[in-house]
């Protein structure tokens, strides 16, 4: 017959990792407890499950993240089996995973230093937070001042000749896509004066 059960994590409730480490587990027994076992099933383990340990389990790792409920079970060596004890907890992983810009594109052509951008698409795992448009390849810092919260439809030149646009994304998570670059050649024509004479 079992006393008590009870079990502790050292972390917050919110774990950024599939492994779940400083977990403290306790039982008494009116014999001995001989053993010790963590899952994530409400039902009561089979005496002679292969996850059974000799010793408290210190760590547990998931399969997924999301929110999750750990169950601790004790046996004693006359087969007897604890009731549980649980704790409910999130797993919620770092996102790590850079957007992409599926789709980019501006007018090969224009008689103007104001720019159409034709198309400019973009998917994440989580979602883009910010566009950004420029005329260096260089990845754009996070905190640069030109990032707009949605996709622009415009960019002007300063000046005319074959000019290379860079574009990309960001994330909520600080994530900054790859670049896609597209080309324009500006040519603007010059207007005559003539003048009228006798």
């Amino acid at each position: 017959m079992f006393g008590n059960i009870s079990q502790s994590f050292s972390q917050v409730n919110t774990y950024p990792t599939l492994r779940i480490t400083g977990i403290s587990l306790t039982a008494t027994d009116n014999v001995g407890v001989t053993g010790y076992l963590i899952n994530e099933s409400a039902v009561i383990p089979n005496v002679n499950d292969v996850n059974w340990s000799s010793t408290p389990p210190l760590e547990y790792t998931f399969d997924s993240e999301g929110t999750k409920t750990l169950y601790a079970w004790a046996k004693d060596a006359a087969g007897n089996i604890s009731e549980s004890k649980s704790i409910t907890l999130i797993i919620k992983l770092p996102d790590i995973t850079k957007p992409i810009i599926t789709n980019f594109s501006i007018s090969s052509q224009s008689v103007s230093l104001d720019i159409r951008i034709k198309k400019f698409e973009a998917i994440d795992d989580v979602g883009v937070t910010g566009y950004i448009i420029k005329e260096t390849p260089s990845v754009p810092n996070l905190a640069d001042e030109d990032w707009q919260q949605s996709t622009p439809d415009m960019y002007v030149f300063n000046s005319v000749g074959e000019k290379i646009l860079y574009a990309y994304v960001k994330d909520g998570a600080g994530n900054i896509s790859i670049g896609k670059k597209d080309e324009v050649n500006i040519k603007i024509k010059q207007s005559r004066n003539f003048i009228k004479t006798n």
